[in-house]
C-alpha cells in the first residue's frame, strides 16, 4: 500500500475483497472449485502450490457431488 492517499486504498482494497467474496460464492454455488494462487507464493514454490493444487482436486475428485 503507497503512503499516498491511503483511504482511497483502503477503501479500494475493501471493496476487491468484498467483491472476491462475492464472486467465489457465485461460483461455487453452481459447483465450481475456487483456488486462489497468489504470484508471490508460485515464485517462491510453485512445486509445493502445485502439491496444494493437486490435494485440492484430488479431494474434490473423491468427494461426492451433488450432480452424481
Amino acid at each position: 500500500m503507497t503512503r499516498h492517499n491511503p483511504q482511497y486504498w483502503i477503501a479500494k482494497i475493501a471493496r476487491n475483497i468484498a467483491r472476491d467474496r462475492e464472486q467465489k460464492a457465485r461460483l461455487e454455488e453452481v459447483g465450481w472449485t475456487v483456488i486462489r494462487v497468489w504470484e508471490t507464493e508460485v515464485k517462491r514454490d510453485p512445486a509445493a502450490v502445485a502439491r496444494q493444487i493437486k490435494a485440492i482436486l484430488d479431494c474434490r475428485r473423491d468427494a461426492p457431488t451433488r450432480f452424481s
